[in-house]
């Protein structure tokens, strides 16, 4: 596709290789076109020092390690992005991130389904011009998010106590009883925090056009 051909492109033009590709591409949440700056350059720079990360390190690590870092980094990129310090790969060292990569996983075992919270009354169903069906349903317990992070493979089920403490609301989206995207929001803003599918991969063009409706006629 092309913007696969773009990554492979710049991962080329950083000093890298088929290797860097592959392991990049083994993860939706790295495929996005790393040239598209506009409004994003915190994420290009993350782009770009993951890959010279992996390239400095690239005989350290096995593939199924590797899978586990990248989706750990980009845990920690969304969870710091939005805060004074964000996530850098400057002075991480391989054993120090390995380590931190599997707690990261452990931790994402670890249930909190003890946990309910009262939701915002953001629920909501649209009907596109396909005649698809999109729901949005504010998730409101720990049992909830346990089930979206595992159909969705990320880490939602740990936002259970930030949910019970007014900090943070979490909507899944769905299309055809089909898990597409869970939407972090700030309750007291409103404001969208992030957005994740599978693995956590970005939304897609269709998926933002959906969500950017919801928020207009159910957040504002």
């Amino acid at each position: 596709s092309p913007v696969h051909a773009t990554i492979f492109a710049h991962i080329q033009s950083l000093g890298g290789t088929e290797l860097e590709f592959e392991r990049i591409s083994r993860n939706p949440a790295f495929i996005e076109d790393p040239t598209e700056k506009p409004e994003r350059e915190n994420y290009t720079q993350f782009w770009n020092s993951t890959i010279l990360w992996l390239i400095r390190f690239r005989d350290d690590f096995t593939e199924d390690e590797v899978d586990l870092i990248l989706e750990w980094s980009m845990h920690m990129y969304t969870e710091n992005n939005w805060g004074d310090q964000p996530f850098a790969w400057r002075g991480r060292t391989p054993t120090r991130v390995l380590e931190a990569s599997i707690q990261y996983h452990e931790a994402m075992t670890i249930q909190t389904t003890e946990l309910s919270w009262k939701g915002h009354g953001w629920d909501w169903v649209i009907k596109d011009d396909d005649n698809e069906y999109w729901s949005f349903l504010e998730l409101i317990s720990g049992d909830e998010l346990l089930e979206e992070g595992k159909a969705l493979q990320h880490c939602v089920s740990g936002y259970a106590a930030r949910c019970s403490m007014g900090n943070s609301a979490i909507v899944s989206m769905t299309n055809r009883d089909n898990h597409i995207v869970t939407i972090e929001v700030e309750p007291q803003t409103k404001e969208i925090v992030q957005v994740r599918g599978f693995k956590n991969r970005a939304a897609g063009v269709t998926e933002r056009m959906i969500i950017d409706m919801w928020r207009r006629e159910v957040l504002l």
